[in-house]
């Protein structure tokens, strides 16, 4: 029998070429093996992290308050996710960015701010609320980071700014943690630390571009080249005229914040040190468009655009007031005002409405306002850190009802709003199927006489006496530093009511007392049936004390819906009013002349003008009909 060699037993790997090839296939597979198993488990983390936050998850996603029906219209904050990091704490929280992409995804930006040649280090970290206990990404950085913008399209693009006077650019996708773009002294770094970043639109090449100002004044353009960080000097900021002339040149005037105009990308808004705000154009960078004097030689801390209005601005600063501007009227006069009794740290717009923004106070405190529901009255005022901390920045989340809060201990925690805190406005065809019936009716009811009465506040700056007059229609402020005066005044077609002066302590009952049974009862009695009361919606005309008795009388009172058109015609008296109080001289010195000047004033009125506005109301309700609830010439 015979037995069949066996034949050798071939190698898998031959030759030297061979060999070679194998181990390089064999790493690969290695590495990708070793790719999926990170991905796994970090899905696996994030399992886990998900259920041990599970009932934070569920009151994000289900919990409504039930006491907000009992609130009225206030509403409260419910404590959700807290991101921190080990490494991070003692850093102060300088900005705070969400991803417009991404909606869980957010920038924080960590470090001291400063002298550059006794600077920290600093990081750049990217939390999502899925994973609160580790951030995502993590950047360290060789000075502290002071502001962030992640870009509106391509969410790994992220420009940020630095405290030593760089800014540069990173990519989320790299695998490198080195930036892809930075600023060198040779390619036009800041001599101080950069304040603000924001992404503008692509140039005519489509190359990437962003703008910066920082410590040193300069507004400066920088473009994404192939191989370069191209930069452009836009203006810089006026040196204070405190400032001797022969130090300016010397003395810079920090720039605090900048944002960009959301519809006109050439337009933008800088905040400075000295509390100037001034309004800008790249198109024409030789001076500044306008200048806002806003916050009285104190920091202004924010300023940003209202995202649906394109006229409308917010902005805040150390001397506790929060401001909101029209850009068409007046720079001396901010359409509202609010003392918040801090210093006022940040301030931000909410994504679902143009009426409601949040502010973030030194007391630990965040206020929301909802302009559309109290127009001078917070509808959540709380505390939402411990006594060792100090509120940072504040931001919304951009789909979610949510807001996070950084601290100046590198921590930040997000906060859920009540539903009394995030009503959506009403659509247009809604608003306007409410509103043009009223100002049918009004066509038809209005016939000769009409009344209406508003509110003004007087205060006394002892620096600027040509400017102890401002205020709005229908604002009450009383702090203790400035209590201020409440007045009420009516017009109509045969004479204007006297003048009435009250307290702000005491104003809804010197309205009903003296105003209200003196003055309007007898002229409804006096002109029945044609006679229609006319006023808005403040809350000092809706208490229960002033409307009480009109009704028991039976007044005609013509409805006012809430977020229509101020059609009120008392309101070209207050301007002109304001005029004449301006034109006097010499200007009122104190509380007492200015009250007797306001009388004389008022009382010198001609009564053609007041009986031409009176009979344009009829003009007015049918400008507003033609306009399908839009803007009129009125």
């Amino acid at each position: 029998m015979s037995v069949r060699p066996k034949e050798p037993v071939k190698s898998k790997v031959g030759t030297a070429k061979e060999k070679d090839w194998y181990w390089q296939e064999s790493s690969d597979e290695e590495e990708h093996d070793l790719s999926q198993l990170e991905c796994a488990a970090k899905m696996m983390e994030r399992s886990v992290v998900l259920d041990r936050k599970k009932a934070i998850t569920n009151d994000f996603l289900f919990y409504e308050d039930p006491a907000d029906k009992f609130r009225g219209d206030k509403g409260t904050l419910l404590p959700l996710w807290k991101f921190d990091y080990e490494k991070a704490k003692g850093l102060p929280v300088n900005a705070l960015c969400w991803s417009t992409r991404y909606n869980d995804l957010f920038a924080v930006c960590l470090g001291l701010y400063g002298c550059i040649h006794e600077d920290r280090e600093g990081m750049l970290l990217f939390y999502t609320r899925k994973m609160p206990l580790f951030p995502e990404f993590i950047f360290n950085t060789d000075s502290g980071v002071m502001c962030v913008d992640i870009h509106k399209q391509l969410a790994h693009l992220v420009a940020v700014g630095l405290n030593n006077g760089c800014v540069a650019v990173y990519d989320l996708l790299e695998e490198s943690k080195q930036p892809i773009y930075t600023s060198t002294a040779s390619s036009g770094k800041h001599k101080g630390s950069v304040m603000q970043v924001k992404w503008q639109g692509d140039d005519s090449d489509g190359n990437h571009r962003f703008i910066s100002v920082a410590a040193d004044g300069r507004v400066v353009s920088w473009t994404l080249r192939k191989h370069e960080l191209a930069f452009s000097d836009i203006i810089k900021v006026p040196v204070m005229e405190k400032v001797p002339d022969d130090l300016k040149d010397d003395i810079a005037t920090v720039g605090t914040s900048l944002d960009i105009h959301k519809q006109n990308e050439g337009s933008f808004l800088l905040a400075s040190q000295s509390g100037t705000i001034y309004k800008g154009s790249t198109l024409t960078p030789s001076s500044f468009q306008e200048a806002y004097d806003a916050h009285f030689f104190k920091t202004v801390r924010c300023v940003k655009w209202n995202p649906f209005h394109p006229n409308i601005f917010i902005s805040c600063g150390l001397d506790g007031w929060v401001k909101v501007w029209d850009e068409r009227i007046n720079s001396r006069s901010p359409l509202f005002t609010f003392d918040l009794t801090a210093e006022v740290t940040d301030v931000a717009w909410a994504p679902y409405s143009p009426s409601v923004f949040a502010a973030i106070t030194s007391d630990r405190k965040v206020h929301v306002f909802d302009l559309s529901v109290r127009t001078y009255e917070a509808l959540c005022q709380q505390i939402v850190l411990s006594k060792n901390r100090r509120p940072m920045k504040i931001e919304f989340n951009p789909f979610h009802p949510f807001i996070i809060v950084g601290d100046d201990q590198g921590h930040v925690i997000s906060l859920k709003l009540s539903p009394n805190l995030r009503k959506k406005p009403l659509p247009h065809d809604v608003v306007l199927r409410q509103c043009i019936p009223l100002f049918h009716k009004c066509c038809t009811q209005f016939c000769q006489v009409t009344w209406g009465w508003g509110t003004i506040i007087q205060s006394l700056h002892p620096l600027v006496p040509k400017r102890a007059l401002w205020g709005s229609d229908c604002y009450t402020s009383s702090t203790k530093a400035n209590p201020g005066d409440h007045v009420d005044l009516g017009v109509s077609l045969t004479s204007p009511s006297p003048a009435t002066l009250t307290s702000v302590g005491s104003v809804l009952l010197e309205k009903a007392r003296d105003i209200i049974e003196p003055i309007i009862i007898p002229q409804f009695h006096q002109h029945t049936p044609n006679f229609l009361f006319l006023d808005d919606n403040a809350p000092p005309h809706r208490a229960r004390i002033v409307t009480a008795r009109p009704q028991e009388v039976g007044v005609p009172h013509m409805v006012w819906p809430a977020m229509s058109p101020d059609l009120n015609p008392i309101e070209h008296v207050w301007d002109q009013l304001k005029q004449r109080l301006d034109d006097r001289t010499p200007p009122p010195r104190d509380l007492a002349e200015l009250r007797a000047a306001l009388v004389e004033e008022w009382n010198a009125l001609p009564q053609d003008n007041i009986m031409r506005l009176v009979r344009s109301m009829r003009r007015r309700c049918q400008a507003v009909i033609a306009a399908n609830g839009g803007n009129t010439r009125y």
